[in-house]
């Protein structure tokens, strides 16, 4: 039995030989196959170590010997690739290919190079013919899902998923991919779920499956669980820019306006010239009355980012908020002919005109701003904000009911949102409903007692 063995190995080792280095074609000695064997043989040995420039060498000094290699061809293909080198890589995955290197083998890398250019249509190419091969392979049907999914085809994209998963799939991102696409879909229970399920699975992209659950939560308007899962995501990988945005913004919606500033500030240490952190703690400063690091904000978000209309339109707020009139007029003009019929920028370009006294263009540009915002709010249906500032266009345009309207909007998106309750009241005071204006300082007392107590003055007035 030991003998028997021992020939079986043999057997297979002369098999394997032979798949690996080719019969000599006319012209090409023994000795020519021998260099170019040691040439590859060097080159795996280089791979091996992570020295791609050097096993490239190795691989193309072989095939400059013989040029019918296919695993020189294969090889050198994959030292392309981990070099991000995906055109090279191509062309050697082809020539391999055609020189009858095993097409799975070729299939399974060939189109990640492709994917990795955005040639999702050669990408796909490859997937089917693997497929039409191979299928039952369950790595070609989650490798079609990711196509799917950045053709944005969401749905093709899950079922290819699923057929992965119907073949007893092991690949721990497979939920993650499933939550990914979800999110696409717009499915945020769904995104929730299968997120949930990722890092239960052992994912190997932990701080992504983290961040798309408090993505998830977030939607869903699970506040409490959103800022637990974006605090995982960034203990897990404190590079990751979204969580600075989005953490940040939904201690925003709980009121927690110290805690809004502070993931902000951490987060530009990392990303310090990113506008769109700039403009969010603007605004954070904006709504805690601190108006000259608004300002300091706006303006470095300006300076990063001279094509961005938010950055003046913050500029123009908080030039209001500190009375200087003539630089909140020239930052709204600014935003404006970056982004012509802001809703936004036109209610603070308003608003500067008020404080000017110029009663007629103040309610020119809020008439802009009220047209404007209705379309920002329709199109941001999630965005407290949108109806918040919406809120106040009706308001001071003398639209009572729908200002109410747009502030409950906004509250039920963001129940704490203090500004949003504490303008509520008044506009129901305005409406001669006392007892409803009641009810928000009431609620006020414990989000912000400083509003609260402002409110109840104005009521008792």
């Amino acid at each position: 039995m030991k003998r028997t063995a021992l020939h079986l190995v043999a057997f297979l080792m002369v098999v394997s030989l032979f798949a690996v280095f080719p019969p000599a074609s006319e012209g090409q000695s023994r000795r020519d196959r021998q260099r170019a064997e040691r040439l590859v043989i060097e080159g795996d040995r280089f791979y091996q170590q992570r020295n791609y420039d050097n096993a490239i060498l190795s691989y193309a000094r072989a095939l400059a010997i013989v040029p019918q290699y296919p695993l020189a061809h294969y090889n050198k293909g994959r030292a392309h690739f981990n070099l991000q080198q995906y055109s090279e890589s191509v062309r050697e995955f082809s020539i391999a290919l055609d020189q009858g290197y095993d097409s799975e083998s070729i299939y399974s890398i060939r189109w990640r190079a492709h994917f990795a250019m955005k040639q999702f249509d050669e990408a796909m190419r490859d997937v089917k013919a693997a497929l039409g091969k191979f299928p039952n392979n369950d790595y070609f049907y989650i490798a079609e899902g990711q196509i799917l999914h950045e053709r944005r085809e969401f749905q093709n994209a899950l079922n290819s998923y699923q057929r992965a998963v119907d073949l007893g799939t092991k690949n721990t991102n497979i939920s993650y991919l499933m939550a990914l696409s979800y999110n696409g879909l717009g499915n945020w229970q769904k995104q929730e779920e299968l997120a949930d399920k990722a890092l239960k699975s052992a994912t190997s992209m932990p701080d992504m499956a983290w961040f798309l659950l408090g993505d998830a939560q977030q939607r869903l308007r699970k506040y409490e669980d959103a800022v637990r899962s974006y605090e995982n995501a960034k203990s897990v990988n404190p590079d990751l820019y979204g969580i600075y945005i989005n953490l940040a913004e939904t201690h925003r919606v709980l009121n927690r306006l110290r805690e809004a500033i502070a993931v902000a500030q951490e987060g530009l240490q990392r990303f310090e010239n990113d506008a769109t952190l700039h403009i969010n703690i603007s605004w954070y400063y904006s709504l805690s009355d601190r108006h000259p690091l608004a300002i300091l904000h706006a303006k470095k978000a300006t300076d990063v980012a001279p094509d961005q209309y938010l950055g003046y339109t913050n500029l123009c707020r908080a030039y209001n908020d500190t009375n200087q009139l003539d630089l909140a007029l020239q930052n709204c003009e600014s935003a404006l002919r970056l982004r012509p019929g802001d809703g936004e920028t036109n209610f603070y370009l308003g608003r500067t005109y008020q404080l000017k006294g110029d009663t007629d263009k103040a309610f020119d540009y809020y008439n802009k701003a009220v047209t404007g915002l209705e379309e920002f709010a329709n199109a941001n249906p999630n965005y407290a904000d949108a109806f918040y500032l919406l809120g106040n266009a009706y308001s001071v345009t003398e639209q009572n009911r729908k200002a109410i309207g747009a502030y409950l909007a906004s509250l039920e998106i963001a129940p704490m949102f203090a500004r949003s309750r504490f303008n509520l009241g008044v506009i129901y005071l305005r409406e001669g409903e006392r007892a409803k204006a009641s009810e928000q300082a009431t609620a006020l007392q414990g989000i912000d007692a400083q509003l609260a107590k402002r409110l109840q003055e104005v009521i008792d007035q």
